[in-house]
């Protein structure tokens, strides 16, 4: 989970070879300041790469807050199953995921962004979104699941590409969409299945997260059009009451 620093030469050749022997892997990358050659090789494993910067997205509709807040888009799949369609799903700080073309690898996307976003490669100031030339424009993989044919075997991989996404924090700002992405995904990976599944009931107070241009209009509607419908509503009632 989003290591800070790189993994030994000898542990990488060990995750290797236990993910040759048909291993599964939960993954999420994380930006670090640190030279990850062996973290790399693990996700080039999958064909798999780790884009360097943040993801800024330009689409209202597709972030909380400021567009580093990703609410991404969700692909239907399985693993989002009670998700797609009436759910966000909160990606802060998140990267870029590519993956080469391949015979033995088969990747399927389950979060994205839209075209409107764009990556930057200098985060030194995380507080400009401003779009700089040279910046790559989206849309971007967020998060994917790879299976890779070894032979009979098939080793299996979910990655995605924000370190805060399965924390506390981000679940919260959805209502728990977070950790029931958690758990699709780790029952897929250790092939795992009910057919009844209640969530523990949460006692905390939840928050209501609300895209950026949703915010934008409610706040025009709260500023503007309800005060000024109260007005013309005061002005008629004095102008009856005047006749009388």
């Amino acid at each position: 989970l989003s290591p800070v620093s790189d993994f030994s030469s000898d542990d990488a050749d060990k995750v290797i070879a236990y993910l040759e022997g048909g291993g599964k892997a939960f993954i999420t990358t994380g930006v670090t300041d640190q030279e990850m050659t062996n973290f790399k090789r693990i996700l080039a494993f999958y064909r798999i790469t780790e884009e360097d910067g943040l993801i800024v997205e330009g689409d209202h509709n597709h972030y909380y807050s400021n567009p580093f807040y990703i609410l991404p888009e969700i692909a239907s799949d399985t693993l989002t199953d009670g998700i797609y369609g009436n759910k966000y799903i909160f990606a802060p700080y998140a990267q870029a995921l590519t993956v080469a073309e391949s015979d033995e690898v088969v990747a399927t996307e389950l979060l994205s962004t839209t075209e409107s976003s764009y990556r930057k490669a200098q985060i030194a100031d995380t507080e400009s979104f401003e779009k700089a030339e040279g910046d790559q424009e989206g849309p971007f993989t967020l998060g994917l699941t790879a299976e890779k044919q070894l032979g009979e075997q098939v080793s299996v991989a979910a990655v995605f590409g924000s370190e805060a996404l399965f924390t506390e924090d981000a679940n919260e700002m959805v209502a728990g969409a977070n950790l029931q992405l958690f758990s699709n995904v780790w029952s897929y990976l250790v092939e795992h299945r009910l057919t009844v599944s209640i969530p523990a009931k949460s006692l905390d107070s939840g928050i209501i997260t609300v895209p950026g241009g949703t915010s934008a209009w409610i706040s025009i509607a709260l500023a503007g059009y309800v005060p000024l419908n109260l007005l013309i509503a005061g002005v008629v009632i004095w102008r009856r009451r005047r006749r009388r």
